[in-house]
């Protein structure tokens, strides 16, 4: 038992690597660090590096990145049954001493499997503090997708912490709460009003990443908290899982 024991630790620490201070750059760079657990943060991949990136095989994203502070590139990916969507986003950055901001944007096609096509638009700033090793980001998105006729949107406030721990781990989390907006036709006025409504809802992600030089794997849950999110922990007791891989190159 107790060799069986030394054999599994051993392998820990390899896969891990040593827990010495990351400030001093003992491991090789977190390739996946342009986001945190999913939404992005105000790092680039670097001038000419190629990254990519699936979540839950679910959602694909690829990028280039253009000079010292921007990327650019495409996402597709599906809804399960409701719809697929496909487009093109981008990233331009600046970094200060200790920080780096962002503003992303991002222009979709929404395509349901029953219904018209609706066009997608969405862009929003991005603030980390720290190094790619270790930061606080802060980011707000915004987000509208035009039917034929209304428009309904999603504003996402987030904020995250994430963590370097060794060669080959790091850890974070993220915490976002959704508000929605629509713009529905009234018929008898022949007008159209807008409306907002910040939902009930706050969604907690944590989780861990390995890190190796090219590739990165992420095993991180999702924490929804609401009055009527209680059935889902009856499935998924610690979270949804969001699994998620990528490479830079």
């Amino acid at each position: 038992m107790q060799q069986t024991f030394s054999r599994a630790a051993f392998a820990l620490v390899a896969v891990l690597g040593p827990s010495a201070p990351v400030r001093a750059q003992t491991g090789p760079r977190d390739p996946g660090a342009t986001r945190g657990l999913f939404l992005p943060s105000a790092f680039t991949p670097g001038n000419g590096r190629i990254t990519g990136a699936v979540f839950d095989l679910a959602y694909f994203s690829f990028d280039a990145g253009i000079g010292d502070g921007g990327q650019a590139g495409l996402q597709f990916g599906h809804l399960g049954p409701l719809a697929s969507y496909l487009g093109a986003q981008a990233k331009v950055a600046a970094r200060g001493d200790g920080f780096a901001v962002a503003l992303f944007g991002a222009g979709l096609l929404f395509v349901p499997f029953t219904g018209d096509i609706a066009p997608v638009a969405g862009a929003g700033p991005v603030l980390s503090v720290g190094d790619r090793n270790r930061f606080i980001n802060v980011g707000f998105g915004a987000y509208s997708v035009a039917f034929p006729e209304h428009t309904v949107g999603l504003a996402l406030p987030n904020a995250g912490f994430f963590w370097r721990l060794s060669r080959r781990l790091r850890l974070g989390t993220e915490i976002s709460t959704p508000g929605f907006f629509a713009n529905d036709a009234l018929e008898a006025e022949g007008e159209r009003a807008v409306k907002f409504e910040v939902a009930e809802l706050w969604l907690i992600g944590y989780g861990a990443r390995f890190v190796w030089p090219m590739t990165w794997l992420d095993l991180a849950f999702v924490l929804p908290i609401c009055d009527g999110c209680g059935q889902v922990y009856r499935y998924a007791p610690i979270g949804i899982p969001l699994i998620g891989a990528g490479f830079a190159l």
